[in-house]
């Protein structure tokens, strides 16, 4: 019987209030939703077809009644019961109460004190649902008399049947809400019919155990079981049908085989209330590492003083898979029973007065936290402890032994034959059933809250092989703590062997005191990891090949050391024979990390020198590497940069366009000069301002005598009055460059005016520049002009050397270098001498290189014909242009790779050329602004100062083209 949570709590609510009296009843509504009718508006949503036979015609129909399957259905039959409950029930009290609080669906299961409540209650039951066209069938008592005046086919059963006279061998049995009721002996039974011989799947696995229906706990050992193989199987990640291993289907078999005997179980249905003088609630909680689980006992004593105990209500929960110690599960199931407690009072509380509350619990770690304010415990405990104080008192907590704890075996789970040995399990412990002073007396408590609160005794999933020493280990990030927590621990425990040395429990750890603690640690890690090799080294036989070189041996602490060929040498005994650490365990990380940062970031050759001095980790080199990879501080100093496949190129540098209408410009210097030939003459600093074509590469230089805006735009009219009208520039992000972007804007909003009226101002109106700034920090996207100013300094170098030249000598150079570098070839030279020359960007300029000679004139060449030589010559730099320069752009001789695209949310760091490593900032992308390619070059970053716009590697330049370092060069990510 699989019903939702809530319904099932619902059944659980009738259940425990039919256990309460002595006298009962049951009783089923007949034909319940065909007794409620549909008002007449709505019965033309519930029309259908139909025929009595195939032969018919069919005919429309309908209905007029609550349907069976329609999603409202029981809704609207519950609702419609409740709604007779508050129009007729002030006439029948008795009736009124039983059908709000007593009845599930159409089953009404009702218990009273005595026979004539009974009689009573009957009369008004058929009375109350009478005004509501109800009528009640299956009819089904405890007494006989009360099914005297009960129609015999109204009843459950026969009446010889429960006159308890004979044996006819028919089967009282009924079920009430999913159990098996025997009326005649008044007890609780189970019937188990297990599915036939199947093949063990997870599937089948589930499906049998979801067939044990035991809403109030009264099998909670066997479904506990159940519950816990079910997590076995899906930690293990195994698939619906597939067989799970032979551990398991071993378990599984025996289980299943057993659930037959489960049959044999009788539990009393009533739990003896009426005589009751003194009532009290019991409840037992413990935890184990496979879950935990509660009980709660209802213990009563009668007018003549005899007292019982009965099982109420319990519940079990299997461990999670996450790691938790065993205290802290010991307080869950601490809150687990303070909540069934909860629940059982409020089932009671209209029946009987509760006495007193109990709430029994063997962990005293548990106690104390429970007993103590939740202010002193970290937020897990802290929060537990509040919840079990907002329904429970912490004196209503006791101690009891693990062995007089009936809950025990329900925290572990039990197969039903060992289940039905366990006679304390329905009635409660042997103690519990005589006076309070025999019951169990509470222990001394714990002397250390430390030990107490981070106790570390561990519980692990179902499926683990780890150990939980092992675990214990995991839990910790440094050395230094392990090893101080593993001497105060030994110490504690020597503490524990002599109670009256007291001395133990104050005082600092001694260098011996921690010298023992990494001894035992080590013993633990070989343990788990070199277990064979112990037991081939104790035996006396050799061990495998890949330790033979290290002639291991094991000492007086059975621990594996390094026996080597240094026995004679004049140094410490832990450096000649040092302790062998695995290489994949997490001990040895910590290890490493110790050294590494107890000597400042040492490197990987000094990490393994020091720690050889004690330990000799198996292939340490590759281990060292691996944890120093990924120290955060040493990554900061020397981060690897975000790398993307190298874009393409834009459209700006591949199309044929005159020299200059799209080029790149950029500054190089500064660079002394001064104002005459005379000695003292005033020095003062120079720059180049250099524009280079997008389409020819060809180079043009302008002498700016300082960095301000107003310079620049001077050296870039001077460039547009001599090269021609430029369409677009491009820069990076120098403030100057900047601040003539701007200018060049207001400019442009002057001249278009309606002040200026003449053509020429029309002109360049029409003609405006357009400025395009590239991303900050990414001088490769300004390639060509960082190129250009790595070409013209090579020159000035060589040329000037230390020399402080005149304006007019500096500028008289520069025109000349400039003259060099457009002679030089954009295409391939050829070795033979049949070839034409090599294509410059003076062929652009001037139809030849600056420096190449004139060759004669031709005779007798007109104007016009002068014109179109020209204009062949032209168009002939054009067509070798296309098919000599534009293939040499095709490769990517760097940044080929494909890496991962950046994302919103990723964590980079901002490479910042004036600042030292340690003082880049972290920063978070918070957009991308991929190119038409789809790849990320250029984010939008976040960090503590403001947003800002930086780009990686990767853009569209010549990989032979590398970044210079620039002062004002904006951060790149990394």
């Amino acid at each position: 019987m699989n019903v939702g949570p809530k319904l099932q709590q619902n059944i659980c609510d009738v259940l425990i209030r039919f256990r309460l009296h002595n006298v009962c009843l049951v009783a089923d509504v007949k034909q319940m939703y065909r007794c409620i009718g549909v008002a007449s508006a709505d019965q033309d949503h519930q029309r259908i077809f139909w025929r009595f036979s195939p032969a018919d015609s069919l005919s429309e129909f309908r209905l007029t009644t609550v349907t069976y399957g329609n999603a409202a259905a029981p809704f609207l039959a519950l609702r419609t019961m409740k709604q007779l409950v508050y129009d007729e029930g002030s006439q029948f009290p008795m009736a009124a109460k039983a059908l709000l609080n007593n009845t599930f669906v159409d089953d009404t299961c009702i218990s009273v004190p005595t026979v004539h409540d009974a009689l009573k209650l009957q009369a008004e039951l058929v009375a109350l649902l009478a005004k509501g066209k109800f009528s009640l069938k299956k009819w089904l008592s405890n007494r006989p008399q009360l099914l005297k005046n009960i129609p015999e086919e109204d009843r459950a059963m026969k009446t010889e049947i429960l006159s308890f006279r004979g044996d006819d061998g028919l089967d009282p049995g009924t079920n009430i809400l999913g159990l098996s009721w025997n009326p005649a002996t008044d007890q609780f039974s189970f019937k188990i019919e297990p599915l036939k011989e199947m093949i063990v799947t997870k599937r089948t696995i589930l499906s049998e155990v979801s067939r044990l229906y035991d809403p109030l706990g009264f099998l909670c050992p066997v479904t506990f079981y159940g519950k816990w193989l079910i997590q076995h199987l899906w930690s293990s990640g195994l698939g619906w049908d597939e067989t799970p291993s032979e551990e398991i289907v071993i378990k599984w078999k025996q289980y299943h085989s057993e659930l037959p005997l489960l049959s044999q179980v009788q539990i009393p249905r009533c739990v003896e209330l009426d005589s009751a003088v003194s009532v009290q609630l019991h409840g037992f909680c413990d935890s184990s590492q496979r879950g935990y689980a509660g009980v709660v006992y209802l213990r009563n004593i009668n007018k003549n003083g005899k007292i019982t105990c009965s099982l109420l209500v319990a519940k079990s929960k299997v461990a999670p898979l996450k790691r938790i110690s065993l205290p802290r599960l010991e307080l869950c199931g601490a809150v687990l029973v303070t909540d069934l407690l909860h629940y059982a009072k409020e089932m009671l509380k209209d029946h009987v007065s509760i006495q007193s509350t109990v709430v029994w619990c063997d962990s005293m770690v548990s106690l104390q936290w429970i007993k103590a304010s939740p202010h002193k415990w970290k937020t897990f405990i802290a929060n537990r402890v509040s919840q079990i104080h907002e329904r429970l008192a912490p004196d209503c907590f006791r101690y009891v032994p693990s062995a007089s704890n009936p809950s025990d075996i329900a925290s572990r789970g039990a197969l039903p034959m060992q289940f039905l040995s366990d006679r304390s399990w329905l009635s409660g412990p042997d103690w519990l059933i005589g006076p309070p002073e025999k019951w169990p007396k509470v222990p001394p408590l714990l002397k250390s809250e430390e030990v107490m609160a981070e106790a570390q005794i561990v519980s692990l999933p179902l499926n683990s092989e780890i150990t939980p020493i092992e675990s214990w280990l995991e839990n910790y990030s440094s050395f230094t703590s392990l090893k101080r927590h593993t001497a105060f621990l030994l110490r504690y425990f020597k503490y524990l062997r002599d109670p009256h040395a007291d001395s133990l429990l104050t005082g600092g750890l001694t260098t011996d005191e921690l010298k023992l603690a990494v001894i035992r640690l080590v013993r633990v890690v070989q343990s788990q990891v070199f277990s064979s090799e112990i037991k081939l080294l104790s035996e006396g036989k050799l061990i495998a090949s890949k330790f033979r070189k290290l002639n291991p041996f094991l000492d007086d602490d059975s621990i594996i050391r390094v026996g080597g060929r240094l026995k004679h040498a004049p140094i410490p005994s832990d450096q000649k024979h040092p302790m062998l650490l695995p290489k994949a365990h997490h001990f040895t990380h910590l290890v490493v990390d110790h050294f590494h940062l107890k000597y400042l970031h040492a490197g990987p050759l000094l990490v393994q020198s020091l720690i050889r001095a004690e330990f000799w980790i198996v292939n340490s080199r590759e281990v060292i590497r691996n944890r120093l990879s990924r120290c955060v501080t040493c990554f900061k100093t020397k981060p690897k940069e975000q790398e993307h496949l190298m874009g393409d190129l834009p459209t700006s540098r591949l199309e044929p366009i005159s020299a200059f209408y799209r080029c790149s410009c950029d500054y190089g210097g500064p660079y002394r000069i001064k104002a005459s030939s005379l000695r003292n003459a005033k020095v003062t600093k120079a720059y180049i301002c250099l524009f280079v074509c997008f389409t020819t590469r060809a180079i043009h230089l302008e002498l700016v005598s300082d960095l301000t805006t107003d310079a620049f735009i001077a050296a870039l009219r001077r460039f547009v009055g001599r090269r021609g009208s430029v369409s677009e520039i491009q820069s990076d992000c120098g403030t100057n460059f900047v601040g003539a972007k701007h200018k060049l804007e207001d400019w442009s909003k002057f001249v278009s005016s309606k002040q200026h009226n003449s053509q020429v101002e029309k002109c360049l109106a029409e003609e405006g520049i357009t400025w395009k700034l590239c991303a900050p920090g990414s001088p490769h996207l300004n390639g060509l002009a960082e190129a250009g100013i790595k070409s013209i300094k090579t020159h000035l170098t060589k040329v000037i050397g230390e020399q402080t030249l005149t304006y007019e000598e500096f500028y008289t150079i520069l025109t000349q270098i400039e003259a060099v570098v457009n002679s030089r070839p954009i295409t391939q030279v050829s070795s033979d001498p049949n070839d034409l020359q090599a294509l410059t960007p003076g062929h652009f300029l001037m139809q030849r290189p600056a420096f190449a000679l004139v060759g004669p004139e031709p005779e007798n060449l007109n104007i016009t014909k002068r014109w179109k030589l020209v204009q062949k010559l032209l168009h002939s730099f054009w067509d070798r242009w296309r098919k000599d320069y534009l293939g040499g752009l095709q490769t990517r001789s760097k940044w080929t790779k494909e890496f991962n695209n950046l994302k919103v949310d990723d964590l980079v760091i901002m490479k910042e050329p004036n600042l030292s490593p340690s003082q880049w900032k972290m920063a978070r992308i918070t957009k991308v602004l991929p190119g038409e390619d789809g790849i990320v070059r250029v984010a939008e970053v976040k960090t503590a100062q403001g947003t800002f716009t930086r780009s990686g590697p990767g853009a569209a330049e010549p990989a032979r083209i590398r970044r210079r370092k620039r002062t004002n060069a904006g951060p790149n990510l990394v």
